[in-house]
């Protein structure tokens, strides 16, 4: 019988698994090309107690209206105004919604400082 892991070992665990996920969505959101494949991932919601939820939920809350999510970290709006640039590059944005977002993303940049 398998011998049960102690809270400190378990601890390590739980830091690396949300890192784990993270990595994951992060270089398939970094490879979207679309608005319809960028909604797709933000759907593919883990359980409400999954640590990754968040950037779940933080991405359908930017593909919504373009605003940026409060609870969002730095490395997401970053990918968030990659996103919109590809966007953008297809023909999936409105004329000068590009710029606006960039704009609003720029000033949560400056703010996170």
């Amino acid at each position: 019988m398998a011998r049960r892991k102690s809270a400190g070992e378990r601890r390590p665990e739980k830091v690396e698994k949300p890192n784990q996920y993270w990595e994951k969505f992060r270089s398939i959101l970094h490879a979207t090309e679309n608005r319809c494949d960028a909604l797709a991932l933000a759907l593919a919601m883990p359980r409400q107690e999954t640590p990754g939820r968040k950037f779940h939920t933080n991405l359908l809350w930017f593909l919504q209206d373009f605003t940026v999510p409060n609870e969002s970290n730095l490395e997401e709006r970053s990918l968030y105004l990659e996103l919109i640039r590809r966007f953008d590059a297809a023909g999936e944005l409105k004329p000068g919604m590009k710029c606006q977002v960039e704009k609003a993303l720029q000033v949560h940049f400056a703010g996170a400082h």
